[in-house]
């Protein structure tokens, strides 16, 4: 953690509604095999979740702009890289007033022993606009 990512352009306009129809990893390690959960927000998550190195924890701040989060399974190794995905999500954001982003702050579950410094993460959500 330690992060907060901006999905930006998601919606087709400001505060207007879309669909996230699928999450899709890649971690440019391929001996990860760890699996990770994505908190999304719809505004940016400033406060105790920003927190590197420290469990997740939730401020109340937070908490009215704070969605059901997102559990992927596992990375698999796909030969010098490893990818995590899931194509039936079904969620439907809503952004703040104002804005046409969501954001993430990302957890992982399991203890991650085979992760290199310099290792990065990209995550692609797909996307069906209302």
């Amino acid at each position: 953690m330690g992060t907060a990512w901006e999905f930006p352009d998601c919606a087709r306009e400001a505060g207007r509604s879309f669909w996230i129809a699928g999450i899709h990893a890649t971690c440019g390690e391929d001996s990860v095999l760890n699996r990770i959960r994505i908190h999304w927000f719809t505004v940016y998550p400033a406060g105790a979740e920003l927190n590197d190195n420290v469990a997740f924890a939730l401020v109340e701040a937070n908490r009215a702009a704070t969605l059901t989060p997102t559990d992927l399974p596992a990375f698999a190794d796909r030969g010098g890289f490893a990818t995590a995905g899931d194509d039936s999500v079904r969620k439907m954001i809503t952004p703040a007033a104002g804005s046409r982003s969501i954001w993430a702050i990302v957890e992982t579950l399991d203890a991650e022993v085979n992760e290199t410094a310099g290792s990065q993460l990209t995550i692609r959500l797909e996307i069906e606009r209302l």
